[in-house]
């Protein structure tokens, strides 16, 4: 997956969020409004996608340890795994995703969920180069 490539993300608004009754709709990143949920989702995931993890040195994203991004209100909602239960430095990952969350314009706050279902297989959800740099082929 290429870094800027974001294919979780539930952009979808209900009617009550669009402020005019009416569904909003939804639209690629490249033409979305300025500020829309999506360009906001988008932004965090590339954030989120500077972080490494600091025993390995492959950003997170690109390891596949981010399940979800999405958004309720003005707060970013992470769901993500670490690479064992036992990962020492899994709090400070949850620390620098948080902290990746609140550097995008539109986000106040986040809630970073880890979580071990569906369990972490670098064989499946790793990126090719990841892949590579792992040494799986």
């Amino acid at each position: 997956m290429a870094e800027n490539e974001n294919p979780q993300v539930d952009a979808t608004v209900s009617e009550a969020e669009s402020g005019d009754g009416a569904p909003e709709e939804t639209a690629p990143a490249t033409g979305a409004p300025a500020g829309s949920q999506t360009e906001i989702i988008d932004q965090a995931w590339k954030e989120i996608g500077t972080v490494a993890d600091p025993e390995i040195g492959i950003a997170i994203t690109e390891l596949g340890l981010v399940y979800d991004v999405q958004l309720d209100g003005d707060k970013a909602l992470v769901t993500m795994t670490l690479t064992s239960m036992g990962c020492p430095v899994g709090p400070q990952i949850q620390t620098a995703v948080h902290g990746a969350c609140l550097r995008v314009d539109g986000i106040e706050d986040a809630e970073v969920e880890i979580v071990f279902s569906p369990p972490w297989n670098p064989r499946e959800m790793a990126s090719e180069e990841a892949q590579m740099m792992l040494g799986i082929y």
